[in-house]
């Protein structure tokens, strides 16, 4: 008898499970879901205006796209470690080249189609986690309009270099969105493959979006259409399965990326060890807490202290107030399914960028692009029991349209932003390198050579630094100076690009054969830096030495045939020539 009982309510847990999710009839017509589309494209295009107008900033200026001979790279040159992104960069230049309006546009796009699928994953959570269905698409356009114009996110799209970010989130939504809308309780084979390749598109795109089988699955634990828990997660092995392989795979090709680099990202940082990262990031989990609630400490470069101990800089009580805020979303996760639910969400999505891979930058607003999902659940948890919750999202949601057009006015140029990184953390050097380096490209060079001082006050200068400020004493007719710096340069690490423009600046001065001198120098230590065959070509035609002259450039070119402004030089020279 007991045998036949678990066998009936086996196979009745079965047949709920393939029981087809019949949709509930729509609350609203489609004239209101386009109304709200169309008032969040106006929203964003106002918010962003000033960026969507606005320069190439930062690493904006190191993309392919702004490289000598960019327009005639093969496409397959371009795609490397994140060829979707690439190939998006690569569509950017040969339809609209190098102006940055168009590449600012598509950021924006992406930004604005990842908002649109938040809102319908929303929607669908809300419905399977009881939401009032009178209040479910409002609920979720809030969360939507938060997503869209909260300007934590700002970097994350006025930032060119940084489109992986919306870019993989879309794909990221995308899957997710595919996985809580199928038909049936339990999961296809068709469905498999749609989520699996949307998974490997985000993966191509931006690496921390690995995370998606974990948001899946805890996404099936607490809100299985049929059979919340455990067994629900067992009938969807069809995916499960072959999408853990996936995730294995994409895991070592995230290590050995990582492997790949010690400058910014990798176990082989010198800047702090992975556990002082980790330290580190859990008191940075409650600053983007706090910019998500407040966000007032925006910055394109954070002086945050790292952590070196469990109890530096109150790292045992970040990490212990992590640990009881993941235990109380546990025990509660039945009476607040949505917010207990978001909160570990938040956790998960977050934790390839801010748990023990380090990575040079501790913080960095465009990290907490896609996490702010999880933030947003909890918000409708909270519009779920608050009183007049749609007043207040009235008054909400254009404050932070305002928040975010005033920090889009920072990101509209590089002295923008460098100067309001200076404000932030005027004790940090980087800052003052940003800013001064800022100041030079825009011929401001006596306040560059202030900022180039600032920096060298703070701490010992490298050789990067003190070439750049003695380019920027030369600028400010502060020829002798000039020279000491580059000198100094020199003494900390002699490279074929400091010779090179120590050549320059003797040069500039008249001293030829020290200029020419200073260029063999950088020759002979790299004969492969072609910049220096540039300089050498200009002293020459300045001279009237052609023939010399042309035999310089011709070097460029034959290592560089894509490179247009050689190309053009070659044929001035060879005119002249004639």
């Amino acid at each position: 008898m007991k045998r036949a009982a678990v066998k009936d309510r086996k196979q009745t847990r079965s047949a709920v499970a393939d029981a087809p999710l019949l949709p509930k009839p729509v609350s609203a017509g489609s004239w209101r879901l386009f109304a709200l589309a169309a008032l969040a494209a106006v929203s964003a295009i106002l918010a962003y205006a000033p960026a969507l107008h606005g320069e190439f900033v930062f690493d904006d200026l190191h993309l392919p796209f702004l490289q000598p001979g960019a327009i005639s790279i093969p496409l397959q040159q371009w795609l490397g470690v994140r060829p979707l992104l690439m190939f998006t960069y690569w569509l950017n230049l040969h339809s609209g080249g190098v102006e940055p309006f168009p590449y600012h546009l598509v950021n924006l796009c992406f930004h604005f189609a990842a908002s649109v699928l938040l809102f319908t994953v929303v929607r669908k959570i809300l419905q399977l986690a009881a939401f009032p269905e009178s209040r479910r698409i409002s609920t979720a356009a809030v969360c939507a309009f938060i997503f869209l114009l909260h300007p934590m996110q700002t970097e994350a799209v006025s930032y060119v270099a940084q489109r992986g970010e919306s870019m993989g989130a879309l794909f990221f939504l995308s899957a997710w969105a595919v996985f809580l809308y199928r038909k049936q309780a339990a999961i296809s084979w068709r469905v498999t493959a749609a989520v699996l390749v949307l998974y490997g598109a985000a993966v191509a795109t931006k690496e921390h979006t690995i995370t998606l089988p974990a948001v899946l699955l805890l996404t099936d634990f607490f809100f299985h259409p049929k059979i919340p828990g455990l067994a629900g997660i067992r009938r969807n092995w069809r995916l499960y399965l072959p999408i853990a392989i996936l995730g294995a795979l994409g895991s070592i090709f995230v290590v050995r990326y990582i492997s790949r680099d010690a400058v910014s990202i990798g176990f082989s940082l010198k800047e702090f060890t992975w556990y002082q990262y980790f330290f580190t990031e859990c008191r940075v989990f409650f600053l983007y807490l706090a910019q998500f609630l407040l966000p007032l400490w925006q910055t394109v470069d954070h002086d945050f202290a790292v952590s070196r101990s469990f109890f530096d800089h109150g790292t045992a009580f970040a990490l212990l107030g992590i640990l009881a805020l993941v235990a109380l979303a546990i025990v509660f996760r039945k009476r607040y399914p949505l917010a207990s639910f978001g909160f570990l969400l938040f956790v998960l999505i977050l934790l390839p960028t801010s748990s023990v891979i380090p990575i040079k930058d501790v913080v960095a607003d465009r990290r907490l692009y896609l996490p702010m999902t999880g933030l947003l659940l909890i918000v409708a948890e909270c519009l779920r029991r608050v009183r007049y919750s749609a007043v207040l999202s009235l008054v909400l949601i254009p404050v932070l349209a305002g928040s975010t057009w005033a920090r889009n006015n920072a990101w509209s140029s590089s002295l923008n932003i460098w100067e309001d990184a200076a404000e932030k953390a005027p004790g940090k050097q980087r800052v003052q390198f940003g800013l001064a380096v800022a100041e030079f490209r825009e011929g401001r060079c006596h306040e560059a050579v202030d900022a180039y001082r600032r920096a060298a006050a703070i701490e010992k200068p490298d050789y990067t630094l003190l070439m750049n400020w003695s380019l920027a004493l030369e600028c400010d007719h502060q020829s002798a100076q000039a020279i000491t710096k580059m000198q100094e340069s020199l003494r900390d690490k002699p490279t074929a690009q400091a010779w090179a423009s120590m050549g320059v600046l003797y040069a500039r001065q008249g001293n030829v054969d020290q200029a020419m001198e200073a260029l063999m120098k950088g020759q002979v230590m790299d004969p492969t830096y072609l910049v220096t065959y540039l300089y050498r070509a200009r002293i020459l035609q300045a001279m009237n030495r052609i023939p010399e002259a042309i035999q310089n450039v011709k070097v460029i070119v034959e290592n560089q045939p894509t490179d247009e402004s050689a190309q053009l030089l070659l044929r001035q020279l060879q005119g002249q020539a004639h």
